[in-house]
């Protein structure tokens, strides 16, 4: 559970949530994970809402140029 203590982030003096999304280009949001303290790294929400899991992503393999 967050709490406003949490969230508070005592160097800037404000308080902080931050949500993960995923967006068509069309403007559908298709994925949103959170909420987070404000002071988490964007790679550990990513890690933590499992999308690589669910989005299955594959890389393109790299041509050889002849």
């Amino acid at each position: 559970m967050l709490t406003q203590q949490s969230v508070y982030n005592g160097h800037k003096r404000k308080h902080g949530l931050k949500f993960q999304t995923l967006v068509t280009p069309d403007g559908l949001i298709i994925h949103l994970f959170g909420p987070f303290p404000g002071r988490n790294h964007d790679i550990k929400m990513f890690a933590k809402s499992g999308l690589a899991d669910q989005a299955q992503l594959e890389t393109l393999p790299m041509r050889k140029r002849i």
